[in-house]
């Protein structure tokens, strides 16, 4: 027996097969992706994900990408694609925010927003109307990091939602009226939001 496990164990090494190992700041790029692209430990493909978030290039991106759709690693890959430079990391973040739902999707629109994307608007505009509120409240408080003109009219916090037309917020505290002719003031897409369902809060701010 002993003979036959070490004709096999010399004609995988003969075959070039080595075992894949963990991922260490040391790791190259390329040794990287290759464990992101296996079939390792998931805690491995996690410690790969932190380490492209500090050196990883475009090359990374597809094999990161697929990881957005995994409930156990999505927040992982999200810290790689944020940190990322270039276009192909925001354009991943974008594709997968049109097929995600839920958790998954607000974590994507909230790194569209990290990296400031620009080019995302018109998706995160879309979904202020989202049925779900963590997606409608990911999609404000991005808007408000691009820092457009839509977005400056949003402002999200961790608990609570501000709605801010021009450069003040009001606080809805008083009569259904009194809300309901405020919200009528607001720009379009804050005032689909404002005028939603959920878990708001309304704060005075300035």
């Amino acid at each position: 027996m002993g003979m036959i496990r070490f004709a096999v164990t010399a004609a995988l090494m003969a075959g070039g097969f080595t075992a894949q190992a963990a991922p260490t700041p040391a790791s190259s790029e390329a040794e990287l992706i290759a464990i992101l692209q296996g079939d390792g430990p998931e805690a491995d493909k996690a410690l790969a994900c932190k380490f492209v978030a500090v050196n990883g290039s475009a090359a990374a991106v597809p094999a990161v990408a697929p990881l957005l759709k995994n409930p156990r690693l999505a927040s992982w890959a999200r810290i790689a694609l944020e940190a990322i430079p270039g276009d192909a990391a925001s354009a991943a973040l974008r594709d997968a925010a049109g097929t995600l739902d839920g958790r998954l999707l607000a974590g994507a629109i909230t790194s569209l927003g990290e990296r400031r994307d620009a080019a995302a608007v018109p998706l995160l505009s879309g979904k202020l109307a989202a049925e779900a509120a963590e997606v409608a409240a990911a999609a404000a408080w991005s808007l408000g990091q691009i820092a457009t003109p839509l977005g400056a009219s949003c402002a999200v916090l961790p608990t609570s939602i501000r709605i801010v037309p021009g450069r003040a917020a009001v606080r809805l505290v008083a009569s259904d009226a009194e809300r309901s002719r405020t919200i009528s003031a607001l720009p379009p897409a804050p005032r689909r939001l404002a005028g939603r369902r959920g878990p708001w809060s309304w704060e005075d701010g300035a």
